[in-house]
């Protein structure tokens, strides 16, 4: 590769000192070798280019102030309108049709939960209490929620400072935080539903195994005809080696060749029926519920006997038939459908089963069985409640806090180019 010569190399150096502002002060880029554009063989070029000024930060704090005030004047305009309205009536039955009773048929027991499903049950409630979901209601809600208005205020109201650039996706994080807590959203409501269908899938198939009866013990079969084996060798005891053999052989039964098969693996014993695969549950509307709810109705039930079936013979006294020991227990309800034939939904099955688990109701279970049936039950309502209230209008209040998020995000990302 050709090179400069070393005169020339000093003259060019020469110069960038004596003339220091041309070459540093917006800083340019000296740049020595030869030229790849150039087709001449043993060509070199000396080239010299101006960098990039970098942004300046109040420049760039001016240009976002600027945009604050076209979203304190159009978005923000909307969180105001949704805490100025009043609060919406809660939902009432349609006419004709019976007031609901409000608060869960099966209020939730106490065990560890996370932020998540605590998020869902506190939402299922307020759906079982009538809330309609587009305002904040309560005390508490609509304070956190004024607090949020007035921050986002002072902040697009604020005047120029050339630090306004810094922190802002902290501060939008913090503010949204807040605002989840009031403003019910879509993300919400779905997030919430998410959480319920697998709270309710765990919760069912736990209950349903704590509901499936003990089987009962079976004869051993049949032993062969083939004349048993005397195993001289095999021990009552395994692990003692040194002590004298006591007692008679024992008899391992023979087996002829063929009739044994062995399963070896995660391949299923081929001694054993096939055990069908319970299908699950999607719990996609209130008639997969309805049927899951229906579906542990009828493990319940099963596991209730009739009083006139478990009166019992007394052999021992007078042959007379005496009742069982403890409360009379009447006989299980069946499954009927509505007087109109159409299925039922999942919140009356579960209100014909709360009886059940009154102190004098004659759950079948202990405590800890009793314990599991009503968690699963509480689940599937709370899922039930947030499938009705994914079904409501929109929150404005939420869509407007939205927007302003966005908008100021944008602007952000918009203006302020000299953050690193």
């Amino acid at each position: 590769m050709p090179l400069l010569s070393p005169r020339l190399l000093a003259l060019v150096l020469a110069g960038s000192i004596l003339c220091p502002l041309s070459a540093s002060a917006a800083g340019s880029v000296l740049r020595v070798g030869s030229d790849p554009s150039s087709g001449a063989a043993g060509s070199s070029t000396v080239s010299t280019g101006l960098r990039g000024a970098p942004a300046d930060p109040a420049a760039c704090a001016r240009d976002f102030h600027a945009k604050l005030k076209p979203i304190a004047e159009g978005p923000f305009q909307g969180v105001k309108a949704a805490l100025s309205a009043p609060s919406e009536p809660a939902r009432t039955a349609a006419p004709g049709e019976a007031p609901a009773a409000r608060g869960l048929i099966f209020p939730p027991n106490a065990r560890s939960r996370g932020p998540n499903e605590s998020a869902a049950l506190r939402a299922a409630t307020a759906a079982a209490n009538g809330a309609s979901g587009v305002a904040p209601r309560d005390g508490n809600a609509r304070w956190t929620a004024m607090r949020v208005r007035e921050d986002l205020a002072d902040f697009l109201t604020q005047g120029p400072s050339p630090y306004l650039c810094s922190g802002i996706d902290q501060y939008l994080a913090t503010l949204k935080r807040f605002a989840g807590q009031v403003a019910i959203s879509p993300e919400r409501r779905q997030r919430d539903l998410e959480t319920a269908r697998a709270m309710a899938r765990s919760s069912l198939d736990a209950a349903l195994l704590a509901l499936r009866p003990v089987p009962l013990p079976t004869p051993a079969p049949e032993d062969r005809s083939t004349p048993a084996e005397i195993a001289e060798t095999l021990r009552a005891s395994i692990g003692v080696k040194d002590e004298a053999f006591i007692g008679p052989p024992m008899l391992v039964a023979g087996r002829e060749e063929g009739e044994t098969r062995i399963s070896q693996g995660n391949a299923p014993d081929p001694d054993l029926p096939p055990i069908p695969a319970r299908a699950e549950n999607k719990l996609e509307s209130d008639a997969d519920v309805s049927a899951a709810v229906a579906e542990l109705a009828q493990a319940i039930r099963r596991r209730m006997p009739n009083v006139a079936e478990s009166q019992a013979l007394d052999t021992t006294t007078t042959g007379s038939v005496v009742a069982p020991i403890g409360p009379m227990r009447p006989a299980p309800a069946k499954d009927t459908p509505a007087k109109d034939g159409a299925p039922k939904d999942a919140l009356t099955r579960l209100a014909e089963l709360k009886p059940l688990f009154a102190p004098e109701g004659g759950f079948p279970g202990d405590a800890r069985t009793r314990l599991t049936v009503v968690g699963a039950l509480s689940d599937l309502e709370v899922t039930d409640r947030l499938l009705g209230a994914s079904s409501l209008p929109a929150d404005p209040l939420g869509a407007a806090f939205t927007a302003t998020f966005d908008a100021i995000a944008a602007a952000h990302a918009e203006s302020c180019r000299c953050k690193p």
